[in-house]
């Protein structure tokens, strides 16, 4: 396994927030259904309860990565079809914070993908400002912070899947909404690809740490290469 996928691994572990981050095709649930199946390898004990805010959960890709069943029964997904609306999104996550949701034992991983999806879509129809900024402060104190408390007091590893928008003030893409979840501290792994090129670039980014490496998706996997190597294909 490549030094660079260790070093993703150990960061997961260690961070209690990671926000996957980047535009269209830039393969972020896949990677994070990479990244949270090879540590569920590692710990039979462990598994994962994924949240369809907006995306339907890819199955076949998650079986193309891992043939073993035990690793594709330990992905538990939330609701059955993707979550309509930021309501039905926001009770979801308040069952979870308050233990009104049964889940399952030896949950360690939690995501939410496209976490964001419906806060954006009602934004676009609130035209007052004030009434926007109250919304996303909203958002983040009423619904996403209590999750998070409760994931850390329960030792379980929240991961949060972004879309993106371009900012002309800090001239590069952004997760959308992400002055919210900047005010807790985690890792950043920005995803982005080359429209010419098709190549693929991961940013890794937190208070203590900055790398950058490629990366390339396969059927089975994910492989991964310091920045300027060529990634190699087996």
């Amino acid at each position: 396994m490549s030094n660079c996928l260790e070093s993703l691994l150990d960061i997961i572990l260690d961070a209690p927030l990671v926000n996957l981050i980047g535009g269209g095709g830039t393969s972020k649930s896949s990677l994070a259904q990479y990244l949270i199946g090879t540590l569920l390898m590692r710990d039979e004990a462990s598994c994962c309860a994924w949240i369809q805010a907006s995306d339907q959960f890819a199955v076949s890709r998650l079986k193309g990565f891992f043939k073993h069943p035990s690793v594709l029964s330990r992905f538990f997904i939330l609701p059955k079809t993707p979550v309509p609306t930021l309501e039905r999104q926001a009770a979801l996550l308040a069952s979870i914070a308050n233990r009104d949701k049964v889940l399952p034992p030896g949950l360690k991983f939690l995501v939410i993908d496209n976490i964001s999806h419906h806060l954006r879509g009602e934004l676009l129809n609130t035209k007052e400002i004030k009434t926007s900024v109250r919304t996303q402060n909203a958002f983040f104190s009423e619904i996403f912070f209590p999750l998070f408390m409760f994931a850390q007091r329960e030792g379980i590893k929240v991961v949060l899947i972004h879309e993106v928008s371009y900012s002309p003030k800090l001239d590069k893409e952004v997760a959308f909404f992400h002055g919210l979840y900047d005010k807790v501290e985690a890792v950043n792994l920005h995803l982005s690809k080359d429209l010419f090129s098709k190549r693929r670039v991961l940013e890794l980014k937190s208070k203590q740490l900055s790398l950058s490496m490629e990366y390339e998706i396969h059927v089975s996997k994910f492989q991964f290469a310091p920045l300027g190597r060529p990634v190699q294909s087996n």
